[in-house]
């Protein structure tokens, strides 16, 4: 989705023709899409973290274990 803004943005989409109005409401419409998804991402993120982190400490903790 950032992507496409920065493609819209810079009046790279042929889709908009260098048409600012088409543009200015193109840009508007993925921020709000953007806004709305951004909990979703947030979660995601938070459990892509938790995950890693709980990860590492496992293998740490089997790796003491397994070479002892």
């Amino acid at each position: 989705m950032n992507y496409q803004l920065f493609v819209i943005q810079g009046g790279n989409n042929p889709e908009y023709d260098n048409d600012q109005g088409k543009i200015k409401v193109a840009c508007e419409t993925i921020d709000k899409i953007m806004e709305k998804e951004e909990p979703k991402g947030e979660k995601s993120f938070s459990l892509q973290e938790f995950l890693f982190y709980t990860g590492m400490i496992l293998f740490i903790f089997w790796h003491i274990l397994k070479c002892n």
